[in-house]
């Protein structure tokens, strides 16, 4: 495949995972204001980033961070795999995850 096609797939992938973080911390912290609302990110790393530089630039550094991180790991999948099987792994790995943002932004925004 073409790198700028599995660029696209993976970064789409990673932003649909930090978009659905930073809603869900927004929704945490309208409904527990008392509360510290980077402590709904259960990624200590993540958190770091958040409460050093905010919601926003932190998004988008981890975001970038997360990005390197699974290009390296889809080219090193690559060599065990081909990229089709590769780039599978890593969408039901991610479906997963983005399913688990889902699920918390709806609990946090006291829809279920």
């Amino acid at each position: 495949m073409k790198f700028i096609i599995i660029l696209l797939i993976l970064l789409v992938l990673v932003g649909l995972d930090k978009g659905l973080t930073a809603a869900t911390i927004i929704q945490h912290g309208k409904h527990h204001p008392e509360l510290n609302r980077y402590d709904v990110e259960k990624n200590h790393a993540a958190r770091y980033f958040f409460e050093k530089t905010g919601l926003l630039w932190g998004s988008l550094i981890y975001l970038l961070i997360s990005l390197i991180t699974l290009v390296l790991v889809f080219y090193l999948f690559s060599y065990m795999f081909n990229q089709n099987i590769s780039l599978y792994i890593l969408g039901i790995i991610y479906s997963i995850v983005i399913f688990n943002n889902v699920y918390w932004l709806l609990k946090f925004s006291e829809i279920i």
